[in-house]
């Protein structure tokens, strides 16, 4: 079996899959402990009202073209 393109979606699904909650990586850690200095923090529920979708969106984009693309790069 091939495994290349299951280490490929690992990364895709880890690197794009972070953005959708606040403890996906520790640059949203960062950012989040950071506004809390600020008059409008940003919550969990925040985060994910505006992360969760955009999350969504783009692993469902690179998907798509990850099963399109792949096989030209083999």
């Amino acid at each position: 079996m091939d495994v290349q393109p299951l280490w490929w979606a690992l990364a895709f699904g880890a690197g794009l899959g972070g953005n959708g909650t606040v403890i996906g990586s520790t640059a949203n850690i960062v950012v989040t402990s950071l506004s809390e200095r600020t008059r409008t923090p940003i919550t969990s529920g925040l985060w994910n009202k505006r992360g969760l979708p955009v999350m969504l969106a783009t692993c469902a984009v690179v998907s798509v073209l990850y099963a399109l693309a792949f096989p030209w790069f083999r």
